[in-house]
């Protein structure tokens, strides 16, 4: 890349040119000798889409670009960028070699979720060097994200640091340091520039990347979702958000934390999404030294050229213990472990186990559970039937149809390919149908000896008088946690044992790895619809149906309808 002839004007100390580096200021210190770690989930295993493919020569240039350039503080300064191997094979090989059939980009949003002292920034500020520099992009606009200006600054000010030292790149930059600018005088109309909710409304943006810095401390999604639809006519805009964990679940930063654990485990799917976390599970003990060295992939002995040693996380831990209020920033930001927020409430491994056919089921004695929910979102009718006991789940799953693709993307799942496969029934209109609902549950008492049916009363008066004028009896049940809480222990108990079969249903799968509980002093337990992932209504349903078969299972009596259709 060669410099543009000619000085940049005077504008009274706006700007500088940077200052070239001096060569004997360099030296040399050998790359890193860190064992690989695996992060705890991933989504580089999701199906790729048709006619993608892995460009090794674009994957490496972006490696050797970003390893070109060089450090400028501490024992690192002066020395050449070398990235550490997960960030190379978990993230930078990745994200510049997959590409789509057309040859373009195929991640368009990255989500890197790492401890602090894990050279996030460093790794965010390669990239962004490389999509303004090396990305063959006419014009690029990169932008510095966060909540605040000095957030967003920290990550700009690691590009202009490394830029200023670098001779190649210095030549190339104009900076401008009031306003945190960074202009490319070999690319006229690129530019670098720090952006906050402080910018107020970003328009005529049309950018070509932007790195989200530190997403967990965004309080609203305004300059999330402003960035994010900002790509206009750019055929492979980057946004490339790095955090640690927080505690807001109901925050971004959570929703792209959930969405990466999602896509790791088969539920949801988006191939242009590339989401890597690292941290301690939710459940893991924050003073194992073996979970500091699983959460952390730069964490290690000075020696194997770590960029923090566990002697500090020693020191860290050791002031959490004696000052419990340290705790949760010791588990937040050196585990990135998220606390505060929904913990996993069923064992999705012994879920999956319950996949035998439910075939048996029919005729069987049976108690139906019934969440209408909101008419625009998810309703649940379940049936549990079993021989004497509960064994067979069966959902029956309602959604409006208009706007469901919109749905599918904020859900991120296949609503449409579950309806085509008989596993959701989608109703005409913006609201659910109850009449359909209301035959489903016709439907299920002539496939079932249903009993009763247990449903939430929660603006279900009216379609419970009329199921009570088709001959079934209904029983309501709070949703308070006492009333919740004895079924809901009895399913954990089912799946944990394996005493269910569900055929594998992934829709009723997507619910049940949402689920997050809520507990009392007293050890009460109920299903938070408030601080899960996404839907979790078919199984609030289940958990209905449940009781049913503790409160009523042991009667003796006919169904209603052995009477009705005898």
């Amino acid at each position: 890349m060669a410099a543009v002839a000619g000085k940049p004007k005077s504008d009274a100390g706006q700007y500088k040119r940077p200052r070239p580096v001096v060569a004997q200021e360099w030296k040399e210190l050998p790359p890193p000798t860190l064992a690989l770690k695996a992060p705890l989930f991933h989504t580089l295993d999701q199906p790729k889409p048709p006619g993608a493919y892995y460009d090794e020569e674009a994957a490496e240039a972006a490696v050797e670009f970003i390893e070109a350039r060089r450090h400028f503080k501490g024992r690192w300064a002066g020395s050449r960028l070398w990235l550490f191997e997960w960030q190379k094979v978990w993230v930078v090989r990745p994200l510049f070699g997959w590409k789509r059939a057309d040859g373009t980009r195929l991640y368009r949003l990255a989500y890197v979720e790492a401890p602090r002292k894990g050279g996030k920034t460093t790794l965010a500020a390669g990239i962004a060097l490389k999509l303004a520099h090396a990305d063959g992009e006419a014009a690029p606009e990169v932008y510095f994200a966060a909540y605040d200006k000095d957030q967003a600054g920290i990550c700009f000010d690691t590009a202009r640091f490394i830029t200023e030292r670098d001779e190649e790149l210095s030549p190339l930059t104009v900076v401008y340091n009031s306003r945190r600018e960074m202009k490319l005088r070999d690319n006229p109309g690129g530019m670098m520039r720090v952006l906050s909710k402080e910018t107020g409304k970003l328009y005529g943006i049309n950018l070509h990347g932007a790195i989200f810095d530190e997403l967990m401390t965004q309080k609203t999604r305004d300059l999330w979702d402003a960035l994010t639809t900002s790509e206009g006519s750019r055929e492979q805009s980057l946004i490339f958000a790095i955090s640690t964990a927080g505690w807001d679940q109901h925050s971004v930063c959570f929703e792209q934390h959930e969405l990466t654990r999602q896509i790791h485990e088969g539920v949801s799917e988006d191939p242009s999404f590339l989401g890597v976390v690292f941290g301690a599970p939710m459940d893991a003990d924050w003073t194992d030294e073996s979970v500091w060295m699983a959460a952390n992939p730069s964490l290690g002995e000075k020696s194997e050229g770590a960029s923090v040693d566990i002697e500090y996380y020693r020191r860290k831990a050791t002031k959490a213990r004696n000052q419990p209020t340290e705790q949760n920033a010791f588990r937040t930001l050196l585990l990135s472990q998220w606390v505060g927020q929904a913990e996993r409430f069923l064992d999705m491994d012994a879920w999956d186990q319950c996949d035998g056919s439910v075939a048996q089921a029919e005729g069987l004695a049976a108690f139906g559970g019934l969440d209408l929910s909101a008419t625009t979102d998810l309703t649940a009718f379940v049936v549990v039937a079993g021989r004497g006991k509960p064994e067979f789940i069966i959902p029956y799953v309602f959604l409006p149809e208009d706007g469901i693709a919109d749905k599918e993307k904020r859900d991120r799942v296949p609503y449409r390919e579950w309806a085509r496969q008989g596993l959701l029934r989608l109703t005409p209109g913006k609201t659910v149908n109850y009449d359909a609902v209301r035959e489903a549950i016709r439907d299920a008492a002539l496939r079932f000896n249903l009993k009763d049916v247990t449903y939430d009363r929660w603006n279900a008066t009216q379609f419970v008088a009329d199921l009570e004028d088709d001959g079934l009896k209904m029983f309501d049940l709070g949703q308070g946690i006492l009333q919740l809480s004895p079924p809901t222990k009895e399913l954990l108990r089912l799946v944990t044992e394996t005493e269910l079969a569900h055929a594998g249903h992934p829709l009723l799968r997507w619910c049940a790895s949402n689920v997050s509980p809520r507990t009392d002093s007293a050890g009460n337990v109920k299903p938070d619809k408030q601080t899960s992932a996404h839907r979790i209504d078919p199984i609030v349903a289940l958990i209905m149906a449940l009781d049913g078969w503790m409160r009523r299972g042991k009667e003796k009596r006919r169904s209603v309808y052995e009477d009705m259709y005898s």
